[in-house]
């Protein structure tokens, strides 16, 4: 309450003020307002991932939004004051109430702005007497605990089934408000290769489900680089269980008994099992795992629409048996660290037809999603099986994986750097003379060099059409499925996302660059540097084809000045479902120790990529 009060007198201030200053005045405040918000999401990301986070991480979001609009609204009201020094008389009426308009506008505006970075740092689930989610009972009475317990131990031991959350917004919505505002803007004016409406379709109930853990000891974001997807499957019908609590015996003791979910699934919907592992660095001071239902969540593309849509946990796999429990929303749970890290089965409900995106944890921790495994779902983890680790999914060694969806996110090696370009996936890299498919239906653009079923290099490119499966067209040429590996080398793919500053607008200036492919070189363990010498990228072009695009460098245009650069797949269109590939010939025995990215070496030794002999 308190805090929905203060944010309506500090509105109605700021429209008093400006309906004094007039209309002309009031309406270039507004356009400055609306501007400077854009760029403060455009870029606070950027800023926060970039140079924050290793020193403020759970307050580093807020200072680098509010300090990018402030500093750019003073700016540029400093500009427009020492360029525009008369004012623009209107009659006293239009002057006051268009004034009054404008001025509420921006009010919502920079009110909003400071609403948002409120809620962005770790006050917990209330502040000001405000909470984004409030349970409610059976009774639609607010729980409220006995007198003898403190809310966050009553709240932590809920029959979350039993509860329903309401969602709560501030008086006069100016946080919904700005969002609203800045989503238009991204998804028109302001269009860029990612969209704010959807790398956070409801950015206010993010930030609400992270808030809402009752325990001040959880951490209230995650390391960039503590989660870790280690498989997903389709799970079949009946895989979820619930809990019914039993009253047995003359002293009334409580028991949990498990039964079959019988909630029944949509029929466009079905569920699937991702299993995550959570390391160390996300754990509690006291290594212990809190979190909420809602501090996991899910972004899938529609395959036709492409729209994205946003999905929460619905189930896990369960301390006390084996088996997947269904999960309700903003209900807690508590972890130990086996030692090692966490590993955590999560079921989700999707539509049948969505791609999956990315996986976040905690506002920070994101990871791509890969495709769909075509064995059947394993078995539930239990905490602490000693089993786990025998579990995962091994890395894929022989042949490239269909083309992934990497998120907008911060990198997952140690050390981060965002401002580079690309970083490298934990998975998907190997080594292999073989091209992604073999290929009858291509073409060649410029000098490229062809010998027999190799390809063998040249100042040029080949492209493919793929089909709605990601797989080659038939057609009428000699089959090609080689590269041409000098005698004594080993060619490595190795996998990278195109990194964008999780920003539409800071992508949409990046976007407009035309960039020729990057010479970030290896650096093994004998500290030797290794140039690409060629890259090749599955993508949907701007026509909607999908195509494969391939530039493989011979060592004259290995050592010019302007080796060819990708072509019909554009900087912009490494977005959503695709896969980017760089390649490197290197000498039989090669461990790879690290990937120069421009600004700095990152390490590449988790990955034990050596080239084999």
């Amino acid at each position: 309450m308190w805090f929905s009060l203060f944010v309506v007198v500090l509105v109605l201030t700021i429209t008093f003020f400006q309906g004094l200053q007039g209309l002309f005045t009031a309406l270039i405040n507004f356009l400055l307002a609306v501007l400077a918000a854009a760029l403060a999401f455009g870029f606070y990301e950027s800023l926060y991932f970039s140079y924050l986070i290793a020193y403020q991480p759970e307050q580093g979001r807020a200072i680098a939004l509010m300090a990018i609009f402030i500093v750019t609204l003073l700016v540029m009201r400093t500009i427009f004051d020492l360029t525009i020094k008369q004012n623009v008389h209107f009659p006293v009426y239009v002057d006051r109430a268009g004034g009054g308009v404008f001025g509420l506008l921006t009010a919502l505006i920079i009110v909003g702005m400071l609403a948002i970075s409120v809620q962005l740092l770790p006050f917990g689930r209330s502040f000001l007497g405000f909470s984004r989610y409030v349970p409610y009972d059976e009774t639609e009475q607010p729980v409220q605990p006995p007198d003898d317990k403190p809310m966050s131990d009553y709240l932590a031991r809920l029959d979350y089934s039993q509860v329903k959350l309401r969602r709560q917004n501030l008086w006069l919505k100016p946080d919904a408000f700005t969002l609203a505002l800045v989503s238009h803007l991204s998804d028109y004016a302001l269009q860029g290769r990612a969209r704010w409406s959807e790398v956070y379709p409801d950015l206010l109930r993010t930030i609400g489900h992270v808030n809402a853990f009752p325990y001040a000891a959880a951490r209230f974001t995650a390391p960039p680089d503590a989660l870790r997807i280690d498989g997903v499957w389709n799970l079949p019908d009946s895989s979820l269980y619930v809990r019914e609590t039993v009253t047995e015996g003359r002293q009334n003791e409580r028991t949990i008994q498990l039964k079959p979910d019988s909630t029944i699934l949509q029929p466009t919907d079905r569920q699937i099992l991702i299993r995550v592992h959570l390391s160390t660095e996300a754990a509690d001071t006291d290594r212990v795992y809190r979190f909420a239902t809602g501090q996991f969540r899910l972004l899938a593309r529609d395959s036709q629409s492409d729209k994205v849509s946003e999905h929460l946990p619905v189930g896990i796999n369960y301390a006390l048996a084996d088996r997947w429990v269904r999960i309700y929303p903003g209900e807690p749970f508590f972890r130990e660290d086996p030692g090692g890290g966490l590993d955590l089965d999560l079921v989700f409900e999707v539509p049948e037809q969505a791609r999956l995106w990315f996986l976040e944890y905690k506002l920070n921790a994101r990871a791509a999603v890969p495709a769909v495994q075509d064995t059947s779902a394993p078995a539930p983890l239990a905490p602490g099986d000693a089993e786990q680790s025998k579990q995962r999914s091994p890395r894929r060694q022989a042949s490239p994986p269909a083309a992934q969806t990497p998120p907008p996110s911060p990198s997952q090696e140690r050390p981060r750097d965002r401002v580079s370009g690309v970083r490298v996936t934990e998975a998907g890299s190997f080594f292999s003379d073989e091209l992604p498919f073999e290929l009858t239906d291509y073409s060649t653009t410029g000098d490229v060099e062809i010998a027999s079923d190799r390809i063998v290099g040249g100042a040029g490119r080949l492209i493919a059409p793929l089909d709605d499966e990601d797989q080659p067209t038939p057609g009428n040429r000699p089959p090609l499925g080689r590269f041409d590996v000098p005698e004594g080398s080993r060619l490595l793919h190795l996998q990278v996302n195109q990194l964008d500053p999780q920003s539409w607008l800071a992508s949409r200036s990046l976007g407009a660059v035309r960039r020729q492919i990057p010479r970030y070189y290896l650096v093994d363990a004998a500290d030797n540097n290794h140039l690409p010498v060629g890259l090749y990228a599955i993508a949907t072009t701007p026509d909607g084809r999908r195509i494969l695009e391939l530039v493989y460098f011979d060592k004259l245009t290995q050592a010019g000045d302007k080796p060819p650069q990708l072509d019909r797949i554009r900087l912009q269109d490494l977005t959503g479902n695709y896969a980017l590939y760089y390649l490197y010939q290197l000498p039989p025995g090669t461990r790879v120790q690290g990937f120069n990215t421009g600004r700095r070496v990152e390490s590449l030794a988790q990955l034990d990529l050596v080239a084999p002999q």
